[in-house]
């Protein structure tokens, strides 16, 4: 998501599953192109702010049912 200036805001993912309620699985199936190499999990509640002119490139992309379900996710966090 891009937000004022030239920073968007990203969410850490990782192999390693965790006891942490706010993981979102990142399977092959969830990308409408690419994929990553091994089965993942975006860390909803560690997001972070970044400068979109230093990302080198874009590799993957994610299917739209996947994004709405990290979304919601984000609302059940900022809600709590």
């Amino acid at each position: 998501m891009l937000i004022s200036g030239k920073n968007v805001i990203l969410a850490q993912i990782t192999t390693k599953q965790r006891n942490d309620e706010d993981l979102v699985s990142l399977r092959k199936k969830d990308f409408s192109s690419g994929s990553l190499i091994t089965n993942s999990f975006i860390m909803a509640s560690l997001l972070f702010t970044f400068d979109a002119s230093k990302i080198a490139y874009k590799a993957d992309k994610i299917k739209q049912d996947k994004i709405k379900e990290v979304r919601n996710k984000l609302v059940k966090i900022f809600t709590r």
